[in-house]
């Protein structure tokens, strides 16, 4: 019996010999006759020979080299010229590389510079400031040198400044996307923008701390009063905050020629070219690190009365203890240096004495 799939091989194979021409040129598409009772065979047959000749025309047509399309507008975008675009002071990268590792893939795309997402500005007494987009500027100033007539594509910030900078630091502060330095330059900007104290930022912003605060805008500080101390290190945007507040405190203790004799060093060191590790800044500059502090060590708990948990061959693995709150407690033993078997031993023996406490044993 000739199943379906056989019949529509065998109709191809027919209309391939009988209307294909002498020439092996691709057969006419056959015309649907909407009247006319068509069967499965020779209506697949008709999709087929349709799709077929549409990708056929397609592949004539298609250019596999093709420019990605521009990025789609956004709402409120307008067109400002890349001479009119100035730095913001608030911009917590105003220390940190203005080219990425992608900045060559950015430069073939900035030939166009309407191909690009716009950037984001921030409107202050008549003039425009970068929020976000420095690498697509910076791209575009590299393909267009000498040109501050290009225009690129912009959106403005709705709110004030102080807002545009409570809004740049909440959407980088605590992300992957920042450096520590990057961090204390956010809340250092948002000190000198919004007057907020050094609780609220702790309170603000996750995994932040008083102390915490008070250490990276120390570092922040320093970095722009005295820029050079960290352009002789190899990285600057990525220096541990230790590194600045290690700095800012030992020229509090030096006198104003010190203080200057300390930033000539570094100014003949970046003048030669050279880039130091932290702990060899340091050592270049002079300066001694800062002794950790010792941590407070805590408090042992002596328990009023202690009974053994015994474990594999009756030896104590634990202890069920009462302390002076009248509460009783299960000391758990350190398992780092006990086998497979020791800790199977051990755990069988808490779970017998959880057992027995709940009356279950």
């Amino acid at each position: 019996m000739t199943s379906r799939g056989d019949k529509q091989t065998s109709f191809l194979d027919e209309s391939n010999e009988t209307e294909a021409g002498q020439n092996g040129d691709m057969a006419p598409v056959p015309s649907r006759d909407e009247g006319a009772a068509l069967s499965d065979q020779e209506t697949f047959a008709i999709e087929l020979a349709e799709q077929a000749a549409a990708l056929a025309e397609d592949a004539e047509d298609a250019n596999y080299t093709a420019e990605f399309k521009p990025a789609p507008e956004a709402p409120g975008e307008i067109l400002v010229a890349i001479g009119e675009i100035f730095d913001w002071e608030f911009h917590l990268r105003a220390y940190s590389p203005r080219h990425a590792e992608h900045a060559s893939a950015l430069a073939l795309t900035a030939a166009d510079p309407l191909a690009f997402r716009p950037v984001e500005l921030v409107k202050k007494d008549g003039r425009y400031h970068l929020k976000n987009g420095r690498y697509i500027l910076e791209a575009i100033k590299a393909a267009h040198p000498d040109d501050d007539t290009i225009l690129i594509r912009a959106v403005l910030f709705p709110g004030t400044e102080e807002e545009a900078v409570v809004a740049m630091c909440d959407d980088v502060l605590g992300s992957a996307v920042a450096t520590k330095m990057e961090m204390a330059h956010g809340l250092l900007n948002l000190q000198r923008a919004c007057q907020i104290s050094q609780i609220a930022l702790a309170e603000r912003y996750a995994g932040l701390n008083e102390d915490k605060v008070s250490r990276m805008l120390i570092a922040a500080r320093l970095q722009q009063d005295f820029p050079i101390l960290f352009d002789i290190l190899e990285v600057p945007h990525k220096a541990p905050i230790s590194y600045g507040v290690t700095v800012k405190s030992a020229l509090k203790a030096l006198d104003e020629a010190d203080v200057q004799q300390t930033l000539d060093i570094a100014e003949r060191a970046v003048a030669d070219g050279s880039r130091f590790k932290p702990a060899d800044a340091l050592e270049l500059l002079g300066i001694v690190p800062m002794a950790s502090a010792p941590t407070a060590q805590p408090r042992p708990i002596t328990p009023v009365e202690s009974d053994d948990i015994l474990g594999h061959d009756e030896q104590p693995v634990g202890a069920r203890e009462r302390h002076a709150d009248n509460i009783e407690r299960l000391r758990l033993p350190d398992v780092s240096g006990m086998s497979l078997m020791e800790r199977e031993a051990a755990a069988e023996a808490f779970i017998a004495e959880i057992r027995r406490h709940f009356g279950l044993a």
